[in-house]
């Protein structure tokens, strides 16, 4: 393999890495309990990724700077790995509860639900005097009827 060869094909490496062109997209499950959220990083190590929510987005950076020497230019350079997704969240994910963690390659979210709460609602009748009026009008009016 010649030398362009070889530059070009590092070139080319350092280009899918910085802009993870390989990563595949995410990948989601649902329970009745909460969303799991599978993402795959590449080789960025935990102190690099960074999750944050504003709103209802999940913000999920990675940023990788890797000083390396060129032994065949010998020359020093820098390799710069980015990684950027912005995830919109259902609207019944508990915000202030997800946790994530990371093995290898990949990051695992976990969104959990907001607890459904069903609400009962009572049901009003009218209040006892207007129920008593109410009465004495039908009697009045039975009454009336009676004499007729």
């Amino acid at each position: 393999m010649s030398l362009i060869d070889r530059e070009l094909e590092q070139a080319l490496k350092s280009v899918e890495k910085t802009w993870n062109l390989s990563l595949p997209a995410e990948r989601w499950q649902e329970s009745e309990q909460a969303y799991e959220l599978e993402l795959e990083i590449g080789s960025f190590k935990r102190r690099e990724v960074q999750l944050q929510v504003d709103g209802g987005v999940l913000s999920v950076e990675a940023r990788q700077e890797r000083k390396d020497r060129n032994w065949f230019a010998s020359q020093a350079y820098a390799e710069l790995g980015y990684y950027h997704n912005l995830i919109a969240l259902p609207a019944d994910v508990d915000t202030e509860h997800i946790s994530a963690r990371m093995r290898g390659k990949r990051v695992y979210v976990r969104l959990p639900k907001v607890p459904r709460q069903v609400k009962s609602i009572p049901i009003q009748g009218a209040t006892p005097a207007a129920h008593r009026l109410r009465k004495k009008s039908i009697w009045s009016k039975m009454k009336a009827w009676l004499k007729a």
